[in-house]
């Protein structure tokens, strides 16, 4: 019978521990640990640097836990792919032409005309109608109610319930603002390239815009082409008129770029035009994209949503850009009970004259709320695109002195 003793295992197994741990320290580069086993050092000094050792080593430590921190709050990672990417690679952006001047002073005289009222009525009916401009500017805080309940009751009777037609009536339409246009080398009329659309800066005018917002057969346009002759020109007539009704007090034309899907609001990039100059705005596009890796991690490690994981009520593809807007319409019609007629996709109630000091105070306060209210996860593939301009004498034959030429 052979007797193990288990005192001499442990007692050699620490002195080869001991002897593995004296050669690394004898031979490494790490700093002070050496002088925990070198010999002919008093006691105190190898405390000392016993505790050097000890103190660096928890400092990694600790930095290690917040390197994995970091790593599992945001395990990703962004590297630029190429600069060279072809055009075909990113759609030609959407383009929102607004005219400053929100109200036509000639447009409401004759729209004024065609009303039935009593004498009395038409001076304040006058007065009332550039007060319009409070739907598309609140910072126009200008408004007397007592005139604009007075335009209700005549806009009513004469049968204009619809608060965007009556808007289109007294602003600039696109078929007089689109002199002339050119693409891709082309002329083109203007009607087949450009649509009437709805923003918050009221009627707009908007080239290669997804509009059709649950429609999935149209598709944005694409261009291969480089250059300013190949992309989109076009000759502007904002028709300058001696009173303007504008929350810029100013003349010309604002020149909105995003995204094809994208609602054109106050998130979008945008350019001010100015009347009689030759403007040339100069796009470029940049596209993140994720690898599948990304893709099988969860919403919250990733901190983005790919399009086909969040379902909008109007629109057919996800945006941040979408969701706040749709998150505005809901915070809106919450607040007042109808929505603003530059919402065209809503199949809620549209506000009508008397709801303007109502979405005046709300919608002052939805920038603020929104954002805290709203779930609108950044998206993991986007486009963004960016814009430099630059203007010069206007000397195009074909334009008036009060033109702009895009």
């Amino acid at each position: 019978m052979t007797m193990i003793d288990g005192r001499k295992n442990r007692k050699d197994f620490m002195s080869i521990v001991y002897e593995t741990y004296k050669d690394f320290a004898e031979n490494t580069s790490i700093h002070g640990l050496k002088y925990t086993v070198k010999r002919g050092i008093v006691l105190y000094e190898k405390i000392f640097w016993i505790l050097v050792v000890l103190v660096g080593l928890s400092g990694a430590g600790y930095m290690t836990m917040l390197f994995w921190g970091r790593y599992r709050s945001n395990p990703t990672r962004t590297s630029i792919l190429t600069a060279y990417a072809p055009n075909t690679a990113v759609p030609f952006p959407a383009v929102t032409i607004c005219n400053i001047n929100r109200i036509m002073a000639n447009q409401v005289d004759d729209f004024i005309k065609r009303l039935v009222m009593q004498e009395d009525q038409e001076e304040i009916v006058r007065r009332a109608f550039p007060q319009l401009l409070s739907f598309t500017s609140m910072s126009v805080r200008n408004y007397n109610m007592t005139e604009l309940n007075i335009l209700q009751a005549v806009l009513s009777e004469n049968d204009y319930t619809d608060i965007s037609l009556i808007m289109r009536k007294i602003t600039q339409p696109c078929e007089e603002m689109l002199v002339k246009c050119m693409w891709q080398f082309k002329t083109v009329p203007c009607g087949q390239l450009f649509d009437d659309t709805f923003t918050t800066d009221g009627p707009c005018c908007s080239f290669n815009y997804i509009r059709e917002y649950k429609d999935t057969s149209r598709k944005p346009i694409y261009t291969p082409f480089n250059g300013f002759n190949s992309g989109l020109q076009v000759l502007l007539d904002p028709n300058v008129q001696p009173v303007q009704y504008s929350s810029l007090h100013s003349s010309g034309l604002k020149v909105m770029v995003h995204n094809p899907w994208d609602y054109p609001g106050s998130g979008s990039i945008y350019k001010i035009v100015s009347a009689g100059r030759q403007s040339y705005l100069q796009v470029s596009a940049s596209k993140i994209v994720c690898s599948e890796d990304i893709r099988r991690l969860s919403v919250g490690q990733r901190q983005c949503a790919y399009s086909e994981e969040v379902s909008l009520k109007y629109f057919r593809l996800y945006s941040d850009t979408n969701c706040l807007t749709e998150c505005e319409e809901r915070y809106l019609h919450q607040k007042c009970g109808c929505v603003p007629f530059y919402f065209p996709f809503s199949t809620r109630k549209v506000c009508n004259i008397t709801s303007i000091p109502c979405l005046d105070e709300s919608i002052g306060s939805t920038l603020v709320n929104i954002t805290k209210a709203c779930n609108c996860p950044s998206q993991c593939e986007d486009i963004f695109y960016s814009v430099l301009s630059s203007t010069a004498s206007l000397g195009h034959k074909d334009a008036s002195p009060t033109s702009s030429f895009l």
